[in-house]
């Protein structure tokens, strides 16, 4: 974990504990217990995009028409 992410769980008003993956490694689970058919499958999902409400549409077209075009630096 970088600096930053140290810094942000450093004076939270719920104290924060962080823990690596070898202290989930070391940890005393019983996994055939956890996970009985003895493997964990995920499946992944792409989210759902949703369209910007009027309001941040315009907000959008208000940024893009004030911002300069992009450039590539490319010279």
């Amino acid at each position: 974990m970088g600096p930053h992410a140290e810094e942000a769980l450093d004076d939270q008003t719920i104290p924060v504990q962080r823990i690596g993956l070898a202290e989930i490694a070391e940890a005393p689970i019983d996994w055939d217990i956890a996970w009985p058919a003895g493997n964990l499958e995920i499946e992944l999902a792409p989210a759902v995009k949703h369209t910007p409400r009027k309001h941040q549409q315009e907000a959008i077209d208000a940024v893009s028409a004030a911002s300069p075009p992009a450039t590539t630096g490319a010279s």
